[in-house]
């Protein structure tokens, strides 16, 4: 039996409640910073008394924060693993390139509201929260550094600094993403395919062998 049938309609109305409490405090955490938004202006945007928003997060706003940012970061962690699934080792390095630049643009674009609030309260973050975002980074670190390791002994590359290169590389990828934020609406070839397809071949000549 689907597991929402058997709760009763008090309990599926108070899951209901404490995620309009999270939206509602995203989308303010957001807009105003988690400083300057205040317990009433979360309860207030959905017609809420103030009192019952320490019934579902007993340690008030922080905790609020914390539960908003761990469950984004668990959303942003598996779409990490599609992403890294997505490889195909027939796949050339430049096409690779421009995946992983998508998709991190992708990712981004996932949450753009918890995005906001992990770089502006990112003094915040729980234990618990640096850990994931932690092993998410360093899983899709590990991923570039064996897929170049990889494409060196196809012969596609030369020998290098696989470290470095991987540095280099996810670098390239952060870059796409600052640009679609960034760059206005009147610079769009910032943000486009065939730029992207500029940036990677760059990136990536030096890597390869003279011939």
């Amino acid at each position: 039996m689907n597991s929402k049938k058997q709760m009763t309609s008090r309990q599926l109305q108070a899951i209901e409640r404490k995620q309009q409490l999270l939206d509602s405090a995203k989308n303010l955490f957001a807009k105003n910073g988690y400083y300057n938004t205040s317990v009433r202006s979360i309860t207030q945007s959905i017609g809420m008394a103030d009192g019952l928003i320490y019934h579902y997060f007993p340690k008030g706003k922080l905790e609020i924060l914390h539960t908003i940012i761990r469950e984004g970061c668990e959303v942003l962690s598996e779409h990490v693993n599609k992403i890294i699934a997505g490889i195909d080792d027939k796949m050339t390095l430049n096409e690779v390139m421009v995946y992983f630049c998508k998709e991190a643009r992708n990712t981004f674009q996932l949450d753009n509201e918890l995005i906001i609030i992990m770089f502006r309260e990112k003094d915040l973050l729980g234990t618990e929260t640096r850990e994931l975002l932690l092993k998410t980074f360093a899983k899709i670190w590990s991923a570039v550094n064996a897929f170049l390791k990889k494409r060196a002994q196809f012969g596609e590359i030369r020998q290098l600094d696989f470290g470095m290169a991987t540095h280099q590389l996810m670098s390239t990828v952060a870059s796409t993403v600052i640009m679609k934020y960034l760059v206005d609406s009147e610079r769009q070839e910032h943000n486009d395919d065939t730029y992207i397809e500029r940036l990677i071949e760059f990136t990536t000549h030096s890597w390869k062998k003279l011939d």
